[in-house]
């Protein structure tokens, strides 16, 4: 069975069934202080009653890492040496914290270090981080604080930052404008912008922002972006449920079944001392993305677009308005000449992996890499480039290719993330490597559970949390085989449990079809009495997506589920109140 469909149908996060209880009980009228009661079992702070959980993960110097845990005494640093397979508190909290208090001029605990983006140098002397808006480094023999330079470099989320750091692209009146960071000199770089069809706009109807959506060249000098056509695109019109006088919103809004919807003219914006435009040599583009009903990512990347390390050649794929049809092309930068790569065409939709684009062209090589469901089940395959014909298909099966992690050009071999593949719940997330040519696929992560890794620089060394909806996270550290090194951290739960805190019940059913499984999780009352009867709230977010549960690992609080959904038709935040997780 195709996986699409399978995941189309996982929604249900609660079983479709539904307890009959019986209409001549008289309905119980809870107080306040049962409502308040309730509440609490869906408060995010049951997050910190999870001791012993590894986050902010750093490697330094090949085979040492640096991380914090949460225990119950506060948060603490630790530094372990793959190679002695040893662990040790990375410095002297308490002198840091004096140290802090001091330069910051107000009280700093040692068990509650107001750091972040903390990593350790190379020759294992000096702790860096960030607080209050400064950078420090914190050297571990000699106990002494030193601030670091800061970045004056100011800019606002709606500029797009380029790759060296000295320039940033924002949207004046339509038009795209540079602004230089060390100088603040502004300079405009289009000119033909206009209301409803202006550059790099941000707005796919169900999302809006006023950043920028571009992709800079890796060397700084190149932009490519588009001019959005939202003339005679229909009106989306939105009231707010305030106290007082609602307050009115509108911005352009294309529904299913309009004639009019977002087109985008792609262009190539060079710098340089006299900016121009070059107009890619193709037709409109519908705004339409391989992962999402959008084209723009996380911080207003520009998604499925790739430049090659000259900033020369450009790869984008084009997608059709009903996502049926996958167009990989790659443009020449200083003339707009498009050429054709590969065309696929499908009876649902493409997507080109979960939540993330698994395409990549591999221009040092002359090949590319392309993800398909065209076995029914989402696969790598390795095409060359030149003569546009599959070389082989990289990984085959029946289970789910999810993500492409690293492609280690080098050495040939692909990291990625998949489903499916290991017996028990397809949902659980594993990674794996596998060699171009589809042989020596490895299991890096074998203890059962969904799994989120943090690999140093090259992929030698890796550090493993897994868990699943009823087992608390475990975090250990791999070689490159997926051989466990040593222990990490065993996270404690005994004080969740201590707040009457119930075990999801994961469960699986057949689907209408009587052949596809339906997984879903179940969250029980706090007072659970299996002697009593209870009503079941079937949490159901309707389309094409991936599910309502989204993950599967563990969660102290069950009160979102929109992990996995497609953010394709996904226009709310898909939040389940969790009333079944509170009486």
């Amino acid at each position: 069975m195709k996986s699409t469909l399978t995941k189309f149908l996982v929604c249900s996060i609660f079983t479709a069934l539904l307890f009959n209880c019986s209409k001549t009980e008289e309905q119980k009228q809870f107080t306040i202080a049962e409502y308040e009661a309730a509440a609490k079992h869906m408060d995010r702070s049951l997050y910190r009653l999870v001791y012993n959980q590894v986050s902010n993960v750093s490697f330094a110097n090949g085979n040492k890492l640096i991380y914090s845990t949460n225990t119950e005494d506060g948060k603490r640093y630790v530094l372990t040496d793959a190679t002695s397979k040893t662990k040790a508190t990375a410095f002297d909290h308490e002198n840091l914290a004096s140290l802090l208090s001091e330069e910051l001029d107000k009280e700093v605990k040692a068990t509650a270090l107001p750091i972040y983006n903390v990593t350790i140098s190379e020759d294992l002397e000096n702790i860096n981080f960030s607080t209050s808006n400064k950078k420090f480094s914190y050297n571990i023999n000699e106990k002494s604080l030193t601030e670091k330079p800061g970045n004056t470099k100011k800019y606002s989320r709606n500029e797009h930052v380029s790759p060296n750091g000295k320039l940033v692209a924002y949207i004046d009146n339509y038009n795209l404008w540079i602004r230089d960071l060390e100088t603040n000199k502004k300079t405009q770089v289009t000119f033909d912008g206009e209301k409803d069809y202006g550059y790099a706009t941000n707005n796919a109807g169900w999302i809006k922002s006023d950043g920028a959506v571009l992709k800079w060249s890796p060397n700084s000098d190149k932009i490519a972006t588009f001019q959005q056509d939202a003339r005679g695109v229909g009106m989306m019109y939105l009231t707010s449920t305030n106290v007082g006088h609602p307050r009115l919103e509108a911005w352009k809004h294309p529904l299913p079944g309009d004639e009019k919807i977002f087109t985008i003219e792609r262009v190539i914006i060079h710098l340089n001392n006299k900016p121009k435009t070059v107009r890619l040599k193709m037709g409109k583009d519908f705004q339409r993305g391989t992962t999402t009903d959008h084209i723009a990512g996380r911080n207003n990347e520009l998604l499925d677009a790739q430049w090659n390390k000259e900033g020369t050649k450009f790869a984008f794929v084009s997608s059709s308005r009903d996502h049926k049809i996958a167009h990989l092309q790659i443009a020449d930068a200083n003339t707009g000449k498009v050429t054709s790569i590969h065309k696929e065409e499908v009876d649902t939709y493409y997507e080109s992996g979960v939540n993330a684009e698994n395409w990549k062209v591999l221009f040092d090589s002359n090949e590319f890499i392309w993800y398909s469901e065209k076995t029914n089940w989402g696969h790598i395959y390795l095409y060359d480039l030149k003569t546009k014909k599959l070389k082989n298909q990289i990984t085959t099966g029946n289970w789910l290719v999810k993500q492409v992690k690293n492609i280690d050009e080098k050495n040939r071999v692909i990291y990625f993330s998949a489903g499916g593949k290991e017996e028990g719940n397809p949902y659980h997330n594993y990674y794996y490597k596998i060699n171009f040519d589809g042989s020596n696929m490895v299991n890096l992560t074998p203890s059962k559970g969904t799994h989120n890794v943090s690999f140093n620089n090259n992929y030698s060394l890796f550090v493993d949390t897994y868990s699943t909806t009823t087992s608390a996270p475990i975090s250990v550290l791999r070689d490159n085989s997926g051989e466990k090194i040593m222990d990490l951290e065993t996270a404690d739960i005994s004080k969740l449990k201590e707040r009457n805190w119930q075990a999801p019940v994961e469960f699986s059913v057949k689907a209408r079809d009587e052949n596809t499984d339906i997984y879903g999780i179940m969250c029980l009352p706090s007072h659970y009495d299996e002697s009593k009867k209870y009503p079941v709230l079937n949490y159901i977010y309707p389309g094409p997506q991936s599910g309502s549960v989204g993950n599967y690992g563990f969660r102290p609080v069950s009160e979102r589920f929109s992990g996995s959904c497609r953010t394709r038709f996904c226009c709310c935040s898909c939040r389940c109140n969790g009333y079944t997780n509170a009486f």
